[in-house]
């Protein structure tokens, strides 16, 4: 394994496991690999063949994509769309678009490059604050801090204020209009009650003078 090659192939393996057992605990929340296992991967200790180890990897996404409907979702767009997960540098262009779609996103975007280039010509006409100016705003700094600190606290006092006048609020909605209404149906039934009596009385009176 003193070959060159093959410590990078090594390397590169190591990596992958360390990916997929990530991505596996990210979305279930738990590994299939057992602790010591784990271990060998992080630390480029596992002496399995390598013949083993892509073997387990191939089983690892296989029950991702199993689990997870988002893996399973990225390895069917990897397997129709292989170019969308290259790295393409800025500097070469893409080999999987024709010219014609080359140009339309070219042509899609002239539109931008002149406006783009007036802002950042307006950028540098834009002149520099005199260096008085910026001496001014800092000197002034110990005040607007103090400004921020009374403002803080007259919102305490606001908030304050806020809760007792709802603290009062309640105490006159309770006092006063409850008890109004309590007292209010109190004197309702001694009405009700007082208005039977004198009916039973005048009945009472009506029969006795029907008698006589």
């Amino acid at each position: 394994m003193d070959n060159s090659s093959d410590r990078v192939a090594l390397d590169t393996l190591a990596a992958l496991e360390s990916r997929v057992r990530r991505i596996e605990f990210a979305l279930s929340g738990d590994c299939s690999t057992d602790q010591d296992q784990l271990r060998k991967i992080i630390t480029d200790h596992d002496t399995r063949p390598v013949a083993a180890r892509i073997t387990d990897l191939e089983e690892g996404l296989k029950s991702l994509a199993e689990k997870s409907t988002v893996v399973a979702d990225i390895l069917k767009l990897y397997s129709k769309h292989p170019d969308y997960f290259q790295l393409i540098p800025p500097n070469e262009i893409p080999s999987a678009l024709e010219s014609a779609e080359l140009l339309s996103i070219v042509l899609s975007s002239a539109t931008d490059f002149p406006t783009t280039a007036s802002r950042l010509t307006s950028i540098f006409d834009m002149p520099i604050p005199p260096p008085e100016l910026s001496a001014s705003l800092l000197a002034h700094q110990p005040r607007m801090n103090k400004i921020a600190l009374l403002q803080e606290a007259q919102a305490k006092e606001v908030q304050q204020l806020r809760e007792r006048s709802a603290a009062i609020l309640e105490r006159w909605y309770t006092m006063n209009v409850l008890s109004g209404g309590d007292c209010w149906a109190e004197w309702e039934e001694r009405v009700t009650h007082a208005e039977c009596a004198v009916r039973q009385q005048e009945s009472i009176i009506e029969r006795n003078a029907d008698k006589i």
